[in-house]
């Protein structure tokens, strides 16, 4: 559908010229071929038309914005789904955060109504400072704090980063390849063509679908790695949500991405035999 989304746009913009000349002109068989036709109409409609044209126009280059506004909007939502994650487990152990490093200034601590509130604050504003950090900082950080090594069979590690550095360039530079794409794509060993800096960046179907199973990975593996770490009563109900997850996905005939996650989750350590064998 992405790559089509000019084209489509295109035919329906065309059409809509092609009623308005048709109904408000006459046609030139004389100037027509047998591939174009020809309509001349009245100076009175010219305005409309030009109208008409610029709105063509407009429709056929936001058109060409849709594989990348799409590629923002998959990152971002990964931003709210790592936000509610991290929520969840700093507001379940908030002493992850609440170290005895951690100062509030007394100015600002008489403003809090109770200890609940100002714990909320503060578990709120660590969010928001490490949704401000690169996304591969963010993995480091909770590698660090919640004392887990995230990456291990993290397979799809690579694909991520990239995908996470190409929706910058199409947030800051229109999708034109910087140094910094460069480098850090080469930091975590992405696979890159022999891209050079001053590239422009597209997005066409076979990116996108690669994308959202990338996002769907690391997504789907983070909560399942923390839900097993912070949660030891769910553990058994955190093995049988994730397998299920990937029998939806061979029901759904995405071969690759459940194999990749069954291969991830029968390394897990203490994981009932009985879930292990299916």
């Amino acid at each position: 559908a992405l790559d089509l989304a000019p084209q489509v746009a295109r035919t329906i913009a065309e059409k809509e010229i092609f009623e308005f000349v048709k109904e408000n002109g006459g046609a030139r068989s004389d100037l027509s071929t047998s591939t174009v036709d020809v309509f001349e109409i009245d100076l009175k409609f010219l305005g409309e038309f030009w109208t008409r044209s610029n709105r063509t126009d407009a429709a056929m280059e936001g058109a060409k914005l849709l594989p990348p506004i799409a590629i923002i909007g998959l990152v971002s939502s990964y931003d709210t789904f790592l936000a509610s994650l991290l929520r969840v487990v700093l507001t379940l152990h908030p002493e992850i955060v609440l170290t005895s490093q951690k100062q509030i200034p007394f100015s600002e601590l008489s403003q809090f109504t109770s200890i609940e509130t100002a714990r909320s604050t503060i578990i709120n504003r660590e969010i928001e400072a490490i949704l401000r950090k690169s996304h591969h900082d963010q993995f480091d950080w909770m590698q660090s704090h919640l004392n887990l090594k995230l990456k291990d069979g993290l397979d799809v590690w690579p694909k991520f980063v990239e995908l996470c550095e190409r929706r910058n360039l199409f947030t800051h530079t229109g999708g034109i390849v910087s140094e910094q794409y460069l480098r850090n794509c080469a930091d975590h060993k992405c696979t890159l063509a022999d891209m050079k800096p001053g590239q422009q960046l597209s997005v066409g179907g076979t990116y996108f679908k690669s994308a959202v199973e990338t996002i769907y990975e690391v997504g789907l593996k983070l909560c399942y790695v923390l839900w097993r770490k912070f949660e030891e009563t769910e553990v058994d109900i955190a093995d049988k949500d994730f397998n299920y997850r990937a029998m939806e996905l061979i029901d759904g005939r995405s071969y690759s991405l459940a194999e990749s996650l069954l291969k991830f989750s029968h390394r897990v350590h203490k994981i009932k035999d009985e879930t292990r064998r299916m």
